[in-house]
Order: structure tokens, then C-alpha cells, then sequence
């Protein structure tokens, strides 16, 4: 596993090293090649699938975008596996906002969200008690990096009881730290591969 090196440095050069960090980790995932993608993805399923057989009630997720990991074979597995489990998908209510969370099964219409994304036609609105993130980058410290907009940080912070947190992605997305600042939240659990 390589990762990229980081350096402190002053906050306000903070913006500028993450937004470097974000293009070289999502080159990175881009360049994947297809046996490397397949295999990787392979050990995520298996580690996902041990993690959810431990939670019961809501798991709030993600649509995949950018060459990330796509959940949703195994999310759609842990649904039917117990009765009482509801997954549900973010929505962007509006900028700077937490998201909401709509109920989500295989079968639930879909409309497009913008930035590659879809999110169900229903709008019941449910409450995760579980959250799994995609990682852009992540250190092992259990801090994230994401895509910039802070959606999940603020969305971890004004959950009541907070969520228990399960960061997925690719190990090649590891930073020695993503300098954390007092907005960042750190992750319960990551799962990578």
C-alpha cells in the first residue's frame, strides 16, 4: 500500500493541499484497472457483508459516483436477509445543509440528483442509525476526506443519537493524515481493500 505523504502547514493552505489530494486519489481510483477494480471490490463485498450482519434497523448509504465502491449488491443482501432493516440513500436538501435520508429497497424508483447521483422517488425520510461513507481519501487515524462540501460532517453532527460510522473505499486512498480540523469528524469503522 502507498500513501501519499502529508505535511502540516498553516489552515489556510489546508483547502488547497485537500483539493490536490482529492484529484490524485480520484485519478488513482479512475486508473484502476478492471482486474484490479474486481478484486478489490471482492474483499469490500465480504468486509461490508461481516460489518452489516451486525446492525439491525436503519443503514444509511450512498449511490456510487466516481469509480467508487458500489454498495448496493450487499446493502440489497442485508435487506433481505432480517426482517425490520430499512436502507435508505442521502439527499441534498440544500447547500451548506445535513442530508436527509429517503427509504430505499432494489425496487425503488429513482430520479437523477445532479453530480452523477440518484435518489428515491419517495420521500419517506428515515433516520440512520448506521451511516456508511465512501472514502475519496482516509488516514488511519479514522479521519476522512471526501469531495469538499462537508455534507457528511455535518450531517454526523446533527444526527441525535449520533450514528455509528463505517468508512468503505480503496486502500491505495490512504494519506499519512488529512490534518483534521475541529469540523472533521473522525469514523467509527473503515473498511477498506
Amino acid at each position: 500500500m502507498t500513501s501519499i505523504a502529508t505535511s502540516p502547514g498553516q489552515p489556510d493552505a489546508l483547502a488547497t493541499r485537500r483539493a490536490q489530494w482529492r484529484r490524485e486519489l480520484l485519478a488513482r481510483r479512475k486508473a484502476q484497472s478492471a482486474k484490479e477494480r474486481a478484486d478489490a471490490d471482492g474483499l469490500l463485498d465480504a468486509a461490508l457483508g461481516r460489518v452489516l450482519a451486525e446492525i439491525e434497523g436503519v443503514l444509511g448509504f450512498y449511490w456510487p459516483i466516481q469509480e467508487e465502491y458500489d454498495a448496493r449488491p450487499v446493502v440489497s443482501r442485508w435487506l433481505a436477509a432480517a426482517a425490520g432493516r430499512q436502507a435508505a440513500l442521502p439527499v441534498v436538501v440544500r447547500r451548506a445543509a445535513p442530508l436527509a435520508f429517503r427509504n430505499w429497497t432494489p425496487a425503488t424508483p429513482m430520479i437523477a440528483a445532479g453530480f452523477g447521483t440518484s435518489v428515491p422517488v419517495p420521500e419517506d425520510v428515515l433516520v440512520p442509525g448506521s451511516l456508511l461513507i465512501p472514502l475519496v481519501g482516509f488516514d488511519a487515524a479514522g479521519y476522512r476526506l471526501g469531495y469538499g462540501g462537508g455534507y457528511y460532517d455535518r450531517t454526523i453532527a446533527a444526527l441525535q443519537p449520533r450514528p455509528h460510522t463505517i468508512g468503505i473505499g480503496y486502500s491505495f486512498c490512504r494519506l499519512d493524515s488529512i490534518d483534521p480540523q475541529s469540523y472533521d469528524l473522525k469514523l467509527d469503522t473503515l473498511i477498506v481493500a
